[in-house]
């Protein structure tokens, strides 16, 4: 099979399938979305790369675009055609484009057997996939994901193959994922690390010494020391000798992993908080 490319129009459903599993077997993914990348359920999110906005939010438009720019197009239902899905085949029908419809409710086991005999026979490297959205069918998503799979692991070497892909869908992650799953990393290294720290340094301290040896004057002169410094010098003394314990050094590491990864989990949900904003702005311009 030799697809390299799925394109699809970022709808919720069949679309989303289509983009989900391509990332996951690490093939392109890309397609013409309305303008504002609107979807029914708001705006499509960042993680599919390649997808192109039009000059319009119409999604005839880019349903004839990803019918344009295929080598061919896959629709998968559950039952007839209609709205975008029976669009879809009538653009791919005057385009005089290869087309493929299967009715998974009807065929069962049979569709994987015809969508790799129709793949044999095109050889497209860019496949358009189309289907119901969501709210028209909500099972339409795990029917396109099984059909897809079914017939990308008779085409996918085991191993290498689906960690490449594995690989590429991590780019393929939102910013505000990437920042919480590292907030989240630096927060459990921290917490470790400070145990494991504390641990080590317990074992390895030496055994306390008394005044006439040598470790116990070197104590003995620190408390002289206090006394010629003054009220000061005994405070920072203090300070110093509580810093050293290795209790209080793994308190002060776990500190700053709870900073560190509270910082990074802001960022993500402001982040969040932004991308809510434009998909509230652009469902209200609708």
């Amino acid at each position: 099979m030799g697809v390299e490319r799925i394109v699809a129009g970022g709808q919720t459903g069949a679309d989303r399938a289509a983009l989900d599993v391509a990332l996951e077997y690490g093939l392109m993914v890309g397609g013409w979305v309305p303008r504002g990348r609107l979807a029914e359920d708001g705006r499509i999110p960042a993680r599919y790369p390649g997808l192109v906005e039009t000059e319009s939010a119409d999604v005839a438009e880019r349903t004839r675009l990803n019918v344009r720019d295929a080598d061919a197009t896959l629709i998968v239902s559950r039952g007839p055609l209609g709205g975008g899905s029976k669009l879809t085949l009538d653009e791919a029908r005057r385009q005089q484009k290869p087309v493929l419809h299967l009715d998974v409710g009807a065929l069962g086991g049979e569709a994987a057997a015809r969508l790799r005999e129709w793949l044999a026979a095109e050889q497209p490297h860019v496949l358009n996939v189309a289907g119901p959205r969501a709210s028209e069918d909500g099972d339409i998503y795990v029917a396109v994901a099984t059909l897809l799979r079914s017939v990308f692991n008779r085409q996918t070497i085991d191993g290498p193959r689906s960690l490449l892909g594995w690989l590429k869908s991590l780019g393929s992650l939102e910013e505000s994922t990437w920042l919480r799953a590292f907030g989240i990393v630096v927060l459990v290294a921290g917490l470790v690390g400070s145990g494991a720290f504390y641990v080590v340094q317990k074992r390895s301290a030496p055994p306390q010494m008394d005044e006439l040896s040598a470790p116990g004057f070197l104590r003995a002169r620190r408390s002289q020391q206090r006394i010629m410094m003054g009220p000061m010098g005994t405070i920072l003394t203090e300070w110093q000798d509580t810093l050293q314990q290795p209790g209080v050094q793994a308190l002060i590491i776990a500190g700053v992993s709870v900073l560190v990864s509270w910082g990074f989990l802001r960022i993500a949900s402001r982040l969040d908080d932004e991308t809510n904003e434009d998909t509230s702005r652009h469902n209200a311009e609708r």
